[in-house]
């Protein structure tokens, strides 16, 4: 949708992230703030890792296709992700589950680029190193 030069296409498109970025636990002082909700009607978090599931679609949007996203979106975006991302930093997943590990450092690098975050840059490279058996950084 947001490859199309189509207005409405984009529209749609602006619609559905809004809408994925526009759903973590937001509650200050909750144990998982910035986490997802499994299902939309479940009560609370229940799914540690659902956090890395649903960064792993948007924000590769996100980094490709912001210039074409509104700016009141893109302000929104920022401060979902930045929940989100200081939920991941938290959580480091064992890289004994590799696809959930592997996307959690995609998220870290790729989200610490995108909100130009330092930290979360650096922290998702670290971890990127250890995985790779390399302590210390790339």
């Amino acid at each position: 949708m947001l490859r199309g030069a189509d207005a409405n296409d984009a529209r749609g498109a602006a619609a559905i992230v809004g809408a994925v970025l526009d759903s973590p636990e937001i509650e200050a002082g909750h144990p998982h703030q910035g986490d997802f909700r499994w299902l939309v009607d479940d009560p609370e978090v229940v799914e540690l890792d659902a956090v890395q599931f649903v960064l792993r679609k948007p924000l590769p949007l996100l980094v490709q296709y912001a210039d074409r996203l509104p700016t009141a979106l893109l302000q929104c975006c920022r401060a979902a992700l930045e929940l989100t991302l200081a939920e991941e930093a938290r959580l480091e997943v064992a890289p004994t589950y590799t696809n959930i590990h592997l996307v959690s450092l995609l998220a870290l690098v790729a989200g610490g680029e995108w909100l130009s975050d330092t930290h979360l840059l650096a922290l998702g490279r670290e971890r990127w190193a250890r995985f790779r058996g390399k302590p210390g950084g790339p």
